[in-house]
């Protein structure tokens, strides 16, 4: 393997050359005019932010987003969070790149994870979802096969292939938990549909770009909800008869999934079906979060007794109570976990 060291085993102070994924790149400024690159370096055991202060323009020309680079650089920290200072980089040659060192991927092997939605899909006994579902979910379908390999997202939780579709298993099983307290109000066949759906969109959102999952255009100018709403609205009105409160109803809960608008809901949610699937995309989102956060980047990261800080969630992960505390570290006096506007709310977005 061409590939010698991945980021979940690096340390701040470390300098290495070695090959990663390039993504993100942006040409910025400094204060003084000065033409800095910023991007993303990343391989299937992380992705850390990274710039390069020297010859910023000719090093933004010399690859395109996704590309797999040799890079000499240091691993340091910024404001608390850990960071890639690049010296030299060059993209690499066909024969250096190697899919298994670079795309991260679920611990579930897909096949059984489509074995898996099947079952659900299977399982929705209303005839006129059952029919909808079968337009997208087909064995065999193009849409089935890309669903199964997407990302939930480009970073924050189940950002990886098979992402998506690990979300949304996990999301089934807590809806219908949410549904067997208030079976008099809540439609499991609607809520297991929408589950199914809600993030459809994201199949238009993110594509694979090189060794890499980047936003799209329309993604960017769209985004999923709207994108997965419209699928919903355009396929129900081509199936005869599909009712139109549940095609409404529908729609409704992918475009409220987020919860509240500051987050990215187009709506807010409006019905008990709708507070369901919010609430468990919710869940599954965090708790994949705070997994990333206690398991760190590497074997010597899970024996400390804190994780790194985490500004999205706003803490730090103790790990004390998982196992014997090696080498304890306390958080210092004065970290960021103290300070005001911290956390997700601060940050104005949900990261789904």
């Amino acid at each position: 393997m061409f590939k010698r060291r991945f980021i979940e085993d690096l340390r701040p102070g470390e300098r290495l050359a070695d090959f990663f994924v390039a993504s993100d790149k942006e040409l910025a400024r400094t204060q003084n005019g000065k033409a800095f690159l910023r991007l993303h370096l990343s391989d299937r055991t992380g992705r850390l932010p990274a710039v390069a202060w020297d010859d910023a323009e000719s090093l933004w020309k010399s690859f395109d987003d996704g590309s797999v680079v040799k890079v000499e650089t240091e691993l340091g920290t910024y404001r608390g969070q850990e960071q890639f200072t690049v010296f030299r980089l060059r993209r690499a040659t066909p024969e250096e790149i190697e899919e298994e060192a670079y795309l991260p991927s679920s611990r579930r092997p897909l096949g059984e994870m489509e074995a898996e939605l099947q079952e659900v899909v299977s399982g929705v006994r209303d005839p006129w979802l059952q029919a909808l579902l079968a337009r997208f979910f087909s064995p065999g379908s193009e849409g089935l096969r890309r669903y199964v390999r997407h990302t939930a997202a480009t970073g924050v939780h189940h950002a990886y292939v098979g992402g998506l579709l690990e979300h949304v298993l996990e999301m089934v099983r807590i809806a219908r938990t949410l549904c067997s307290l208030h079976p008099e109000y809540v439609n499991e066949d609607l809520v297991v549909a929408a589950v199914l759906l809600h993030d459809v969109g994201k199949l238009e959102e993110y594509a694979m770009d090189g060794m890499a999952f980047r936003q799209t255009d329309l993604g960017r100018l769209y985004g999923h909800l709207y994108q997965g709403a419209r699928w919903v609205e355009q396929e129900a009105a081509a199936i005869d008869g599909f009712p139109e409160p549940l095609a409404q109803e529908l729609i409704h809960c992918i475009l409220s999934h987020h919860g509240l608008q500051e987050h990215g809901a187009v709506v807010v949610p409006q019905t008990l079906n709708a507070q369901v699937l919010h609430y468990a995309d919710l869940v599954s989102a965090r708790l994949n979060q705070f997994r990333q956060l206690i398991e760190g980047k590497g074997r010597q990261a899970t024996l400390e007794t804190w994780s790194e800080f985490d500004r999205f969630l706003g803490v730090r992960a103790f790990r004390g109570f998982l196992e014997p505390p090696a080498g304890a570290q306390h958080s210092p006096e004065g970290s960021p976990d103290a300070l005001p506007g911290a956390g997700p709310e601060a940050m104005g977005a949900t990261g789904r």
